[in-house]
């Protein structure tokens, strides 16, 4: 099985990329932001507490991708029109 590409998932039956594909990418994406909040230097912050702040704001992003996979649609249509005219 190549990397990236969509597969039958054996639990529920639908096309979809694999636990594992979607675990490496979100660790990738954890590890980049703390790479480049340790170069950055956020809020005047040492190497490694930048590095822990930016782990954390990825970390962050996953749970947010994770917890938004399970909102339905017309809710998110309604939290996006909501979130529009409170601007």
């Amino acid at each position: 099985m190549p990397f990236g590409r969509p597969v039958l998932c054996r639990r529920c039956g639908r096309k979809g990329f694999s636990l594992n594909d979607l675990l490496i990418v979100r660790v990738l994406f954890i590890g980049i932001l703390a790479c480049a909040a340790f170069f950055m230097r956020p809020f005047e912050l040492d190497g490694v507490w930048a590095a822990a702040v930016g782990a954390r704001a990825g970390l962050g992003v996953v749970i947010f991708e994770i917890r938004i996979k399970r909102v339905s649609l017309t809710r998110l249509i309604g939290a996006a029109i909501g979130s529009v005219l409170g601007f």
